[in-house]
C-alpha cells in the first residue's frame, strides 16, 4: 500500500488565487501613494518657487521706483534752476489710479518737466527744452508735447505697478516739507491724503494706508 501523500507532494506549491491578487493590489496601492507623495513635493516647490520669484520681482520693482524718483527728483532741481520755483499745484487733486489730465498733479508734474509749463499756481504756458528724456518712462497714454506750441498734454508718468506718480508743492509758509511732495502709493496702490488738500501742511498722515509708499526723499 502507497504511503500517504503529502498535501505537497514533495513540491512547494505557488500562491493561491486570492494571495496573488491581494499582493497584486498592495502593489497597485503602493505605487499610487507613491505617485501622490511624489505630486505633493512638486507642488510644494512650485510654491516656494513662485514665492521667491513673486519676492524678487517685487524687490525689483521697488529698487526700479527708487531710481526713477530720484530721476524726477533731479529733474525738478533743473526745473527750480530754471524758473526759480518748483512747479505749483495749489489744492490741486493727486490720484494714483485717475485717468489722464493735464490740471491735477501728475499731469502738472508731466508738463512741466516736459517743458510745457511754468511755475505759478495758475497755469503759466511755456515753450521749452524738456528736463529729462520722456521715453525712459512708463507713461499713462502716448500724447506726448508737439514741437511749436505751448499746448498741456493730458499724460503722467507711471510707477513700475502701473499708477500715476503723484506729485504736490504749494509756495507758502504753511508748506512744511518746504520742497514739493514727490512719491509713489507703492504695491497697494493707496495712499491717504487729507480732505482739505488747500489748508494742508504738505505731512502725510502716518496711517497702514501709506505704510508702503515710497517717497523721493525716503532711504
Amino acid at each position: 500500500m502507497d504511503g500517504l501523500l503529502s498535501p505537497h507532494n514533495g513540491m512547494r506549491r505557488g500562491p493561491g488565487p486570492r494571495t496573488a491578487q491581494a499582493r497584486s493590489a498592495a502593489a497597485s496601492a503602493f505605487s499610487l501613494l507613491e505617485v501622490l507623495t511624489v505630486v505633493a513635493i512638486v507642488g510644494l516647490l512650485a510654491a516656494i518657487a513662485f514665492t521667491a520669484t513673486g519676492g524678487v520681482l517685487e524687490r525689483g520693482r521697488r529698487s526700479r521706483c527708487r531710481s526713477e524718483l530720484a530721476v524726477l527728483a533731479q529733474a525738478l532741481e533743473a526745473y527750480r534752476s530754471r524758473f526759480g520755483d518748483y512747479p505749483q499745484t495749489g489744492p490741486a487733486a493727486s490720484d494714483p489710479a485717475a485717468s489722464a489730465a493735464a490740471e491735477d498733479g501728475p499731469g502738472i508734474l508731466f508738463n512741466a518737466l516736459a517743458g510745457r509749463r511754468g511755475p505759478g499756481v495758475a497755469l503759466v504756458p511755456v515753450e521749452g527744452r524738456g528736463l529729462l528724456p520722456l521715453g525712459a518712462f512708463s507713461l499713462l497714454t502716448g500724447d506726448l508735447p508737439s514741437a511749436g506750441n505751448s499746448a498741456q498734454v493730458a499724460n503722467a508718468f507711471l510707477d513700475p505697478w502701473g499708477r500715476r506718480y503723484l506729485y504736490f508743492y504749494r509756495s507758502t509758509t504753511g508748506w512744511i516739507p518746504g520742497g514739493p511732495l514727490l512719491l509713489s502709493a507703492g504695491p497697494d496702490g493707496a495712499v491717504e491724503l487729507p480732505a482739505d488738500l488747500a489748508s494742508w501742511d504738505g505731512i502725510l498722515p502716518s496711517t497702514l494706508v501709506n505704510a508702503d509708499n515710497l517717497s523721493a526723499s525716503a532711504p
